[in-house]
Order: C-alpha cells, then sequence, then structure tokens
C-alpha cells in the first residue's frame, strides 16, 4: 500500500521566511478577512433557519410518530386475526352439517310419509 499523506518538513519552511516583516502577498489580508466575516455572518443566519426548519421537522415526525404501529399493536391485531380465523373455522364446519343435515331430512321426509303407512301397517 502506498503511503498517500502529505508531509512536509513545516519547521524548513518556516526558518526560509524573512522574520520580523509583512508576509508576502498579504496586501488584501483586511478585504479577505471582512468577506470572511461576512461569510461568516451569512453562515450563522443560514444555520439559525435551518435549525428553526430542523426544529419544525422534528415536532412533526413526533406528531407523525403518535400514529405508527408499535409492535404490541402488531400482535394485538395477529391475535384477532387468529381469533376471526378459528370463529370462521367454526362456523364453516357449522354450517356444512347444518346444510347437510338440511339436505338429508329434506330427502327423508317424502320417503317416511310414503313409507311409514307401509312399515306401521293399515290404520295407523
Amino acid at each position: 500500500m502506498t503511503n498517500n499523506v502529505f508531509s512536509a518538513d513545516f519547521q524548513k519552511i518556516r526558518n526560509s521566511l524573512p522574520s520580523g516583516t509583512e508576509p508576502p502577498d498579504n496586501g488584501d489580508m483586511e478585504q479577505r478577512v471582512a468577506k470572511l466575516e461576512s461569510l461568516a455572518e451569512k453562515i450563522g443566519e443560514r444555520l439559525t433557519t435551518i435549525e428553526a426548519r430542523l426544529t419544525r421537522i422534528e415536532l412533526k415526525q413526533d406528531e407523525f410518530a403518535r400514529h405508527y404501529a408499535t409492535k404490541a399493536d402488531i400482535e394485538s391485531v395477529r391475535t384477532a386475526v387468529e381469533g376471526v380465523k378459528a370463529t370462521v373455522a367454526t362456523s364453516t364446519s357449522s354450517i356444512i352439517k347444518w346444510t347437510v343435515g338440511a339436505v338429508v331430512a329434506s330427502q327423508l321426509i317424502p320417503v317416511l310419509g310414503t313409507w311409514l303407512p307401509k312399515i306401521l301397517g293399515p290404520g295407523h
């Protein structure tokens, strides 16, 4: 792996600069500092705006969070659905039994009406 870190001998650079004089190329330092200060003020204003927006977003998120389903909510719905499934299965079984019984009875009644006098004999 190659070393991608820039290294410099800052002491050597510092020693090569003339001492006791104003740094070179700093004639417009006041303008540059004023510009940086102006930018810092603008950044501060923007940060204040961002913080206010973030606060509003957090409040809305808290409002939405009250409507989210929790694990307990989901588990209670799951339990209720299982109960409904069991009830439907039991009801379906009962309906099938009654339907079969009604069909059998509807078929036996006419037969019994015809056979009973023959089985019991005349006069009954």
